[in-house]
């Protein structure tokens, strides 16, 4: 990868890649962020069960929504992933054909 056609495949690849790390970090802030919602919603829980006209129902409701939300996104998120390492399965793939088909006109020539 010694040519600017290789040094921008490089960097093409790259950039996926950084993509994915991203979306990978996008993953792990949701999951912690629901953690931490579940420790929450227990804790409502328990009160909501402990005082049943504590109002503690309408915070329960609210961290409900907020994870089934987190939910919604992590899916549309995970969907991006698959596409992503798709993209790049077919990337190398492609680069690989490539790279072998070189290979064999430079074998020819020679």
């Amino acid at each position: 990868m010694s040519t600017p056609d290789g040094r921008d495949v490089m960097l093409k690849r790259h950039e996926i890649v950084v993509r994915i790390i991203d979306v990978n970090s996008r993953i792990l802030r949701i999951d912690n962020e629901i953690n931490g919602l579940d420790i929450e919603r227990r804790n409502a829980e328990r009160d909501v069960h402990a005082v049943p006209s504590s109002g503690r129902g309408e915070a329960l409701f609210t961290i409900e929504e907020r994870i089934s939300e987190l939910g919604a996104m992590r899916q549309k998120i995970l969907t991006e992933k698959a596409w992503l390492e798709q993209t790049l399965d077919d990337f190398d793939s492609a680069a690989a054909a490539n790279e072998t088909s070189e290979k064999r006109s430079v074998r020819r020539m020679s």
